[in-house]
């Protein structure tokens, strides 16, 4: 399983793309943390001291964009690649063909995603983390933990999405149809809840920066229970949803 996990992982490492994608969360970040702290500050000297301007630019203030937007379409690449890509060139036959059962080489690919997202997570905490201690942001060893903190609870909710995109992956042959119809669900969940305000706490994608429920105070305990049961729920049916599509398509 371990060395499953490394061969899948090597295979995206391969692709140029998620190091290029790598390397644009790394300039967005250090524009957010730093830049943008470093622009406050001037339009609070070119007031002359009289305003005080906090609009937050700490690590953490940036990760609603990653969480939406930029790690779901890293997810659905990932996904896109490992499970859709694979199976319409046949090369998933050199992995069926390894004293590994079906459903460890379905978890060891979805894990794989989910490991390199984690690391991308990673990545961009560090790099917010210096910035903002170059730019003041962040002045205290709390507010490195509330960061380290907030980064670490969004990886569940990225792994129901995980979870969710390899399903749906499975039930296609072609990849860009694939992730046309990936982040076609995306826009929809984002836009559902316009059309059916009650909707909006049943759907697992409205849980994606659920790190906010945690900070300053930690939320009701029925809330919390209430909201963490959804995710599981979500996750349990996707995942053995692409289980039972996984052991029974045809390579």
């Amino acid at each position: 399983m371990k060395a499953a996990i490394k061969n899948e992982l090597t295979k995206l490492f391969n692709h140029k793309k998620y190091f290029v994608f790598m390397v644009i969360g790394v300039i967005i970040s250090v524009f957010w943390s730093f830049l943008g702290n470093m622009i406050v500050k001037g339009l609070s000297a070119l007031a002359g001291g009289m305003v005080y301007m906090e609009l937050g630019f700490t690590p953490t203030s940036s990760l609603p964009l990653f969480a939406r937007v930029l790690l779901p379409l890293l997810i659905f690449m990932g996904v896109s690649d490992l499970f859709t890509g694979e199976f319409a060139d046949s090369t998933v036959k050199a992995s069926l063909i390894r004293p590994l059962h079906r459903v460890k080489l379905f978890s060891a690919k979805a894990l794989a995603v989910l490991t390199y997202t984690a690391l991308y997570l990673g990545v961009i905490l560090v790099v917010g983390v210096v910035t903002g201690l170059i730019s003041g942001a962040v002045r205290t060893p709390a507010a490195f933990l509330g960061a380290a903190g907030s980064y670490a609870l969004t990886l569940i909710p990225l792994a129901v999405l995980t979870a969710f995109a390899v399903m749906v992956s499975l039930m296609f042959k072609s990849g860009s149809l694939v992730m046309f119809l990936l982040i076609l669900s995306m826009l929809f969940f984002s836009a559902l809840p316009l059309i059916i305000p009650r909707i909006n706490d049943l759907l697992f994608t409205n849980y994606l920066t659920w790190y906010r429920m945690w900070l300053g105070s930690v939320p009701p305990l029925g809330k919390m229970i209430n909201v963490i049961v959804i995710l599981l729920g979500y996750g349990a049916v996707f995942t053995f949803g692409g289980m039972l599509i996984f052991e029974r398509r045809d390579v």
